[in-house]
């Protein structure tokens, strides 16, 4: 019995010393172990109705739509009311996969140099996650801002708008930051950061969330600046009419179909920029300085224009149909990205060397892929 006893006094020890030292351990990994706390940093999306009607989203995952669709496109016309339900949305698991081939060769076909590296597109989708998970916007609404703005090409070129701001990267952000080779991960999450949560100089995805109830409203707000007072997402205020259509599409697996945007919009009325207050946030380079006017919900600042044509490079349907018309002041954006008055033009945006205007160039890039 007494070799009984301490049998069982040593298993009881060797218990307590064992769960002292798995304490211990925990202890220091909680202290000493680096955690990851840009998780948590930033503005986050905090209005209901964006969580309820799409464009904000608590818990991402990669299979949180339909994991197949056609790649076809349907114009969206008028209102918030005409646009498809977020049920209706693809995943972003095959949102990516269904763009990665034309991500892939964006650079070259749009004249921007090297394509990027399949690293650098794995830390695009990183980017995309994890700021999609901090800032709770839908990962598929980040990537089909991306893709209209950029089509993903790191090295897109930087926009000016007519006012004077400045649109770099991916997703061409209000004064954001630009792609830096010596430091792609950390440059590449930096854009996605930019355009989702915003900039000191303007608003992002976020703040636009915040300001209106769902992704397409949104995005008519990154792209214009502001909504217009009917409510009709093809009025864009001087920037790109397909915009939120566009958006609308991707999110829906549109890829490469060919798109009858432009002709459908072209009887839309448009509003003038200069009508509208607050206007001078927004990525598209068409835009004009605010007047004293007052337009219903309207975003202090938006973040971008359409690919490459705008404040920050990126564009909504410059992309997809070439549609960057837009009468104001008395002039007119003719087919080459040239702002047009009394039989006078100047260039819209900054341009590469060698290269002709972004906006031929998208549209064709769109026509070769299609091909």
């Amino acid at each position: 019995m007494g070799t009984g006893r301490g049998t069982c006094f040593k298993r009881i020890t060797a218990s307590v010393l064992a769960a002292a030292i798995i304490a211990i351990i925990v202890a220091v990994c909680v202290v000493y172990i680096p955690r990851d706390h840009s998780i948590n940093d930033g503005p986050k999306v905090t209005n209901k109705e964006a969580f309820k009607n799409g464009g904000a989203r608590k818990h991402p995952s990669k299979n949180d739509g339909k994991d197949h669709a056609d790649d076809q496109y349907t114009y969206y016309p008028g209102n918030v009311s005409n646009y498809p339900k977020k049920d209706e949305w693809v995943s972003f698991n095959h949102m990516w996969k269904s763009n990665l081939l034309k991500m892939q060769t964006a650079c070259t076909k749009l004249g921007f140099g090297e394509n990027n590296s399949d690293e650098e597109n794995d830390y695009i989708k990183d980017g995309i996650q994890h700021v999609g998970k901090a800032s709770l916007v839908d990962q598929r609404f980040i990537l089909a801002i991306i893709m209209q703005e950029s089509t993903g090409c790191l090295r897109v070129n930087s926009t000016d708008s007519v006012h004077g701001v400045h649109n770099p990267g991916i997703m061409q952000s209000h004064n954001g930051a630009s792609f830096d080779e010596k430091d792609a991960k950390g440059s590449i999450r930096q854009m996605i950061k930019d355009g989702t949560q915003g900039t000191k100089a303007g608003d992002g995805l976020v703040q636009l969330l915040n300001k209106f109830p769902d992704a397409y409203s949104a995005a008519r707000g990154y792209n214009s600046g502001a909504l217009a007072k009917s409510g009709d997402l093809s009025d864009a205020i001087g920037a790109t009419p397909c915009y939120a259509s566009d958006i609308a599409n991707r999110l829906m697996g549109w890829v490469n179909a060919a798109s009858d945007c432009k002709k459908k919009v072209a009887s839309v009325p448009q509003s003038d920029p200069k009508d509208v207050q607050n206007l001078n946030s927004g990525t598209d380079s068409q835009q004009q300085q605010p007047s004293t006017t007052t337009e219903q919900n309207q975003p202090s600042q938006a973040a971008s224009s359409s690919t490459a044509s705008s404040t920050d490079g990126s564009s909504s349907s410059t992309f997809s149909d070439g549609s960057t018309d837009g009468v104001f002041s008395g002039g007119h954006w003719d087919d080459n990205g040239n702002y047009v008055k009394n039989e006078k033009r100047r260039r819209r945006m900054k341009l590469l060397k060698n290269q002709s205007c972004l906006t031929s160039s998208v549209t064709s890039y769109d026509a070769a892929v299609a091909a």
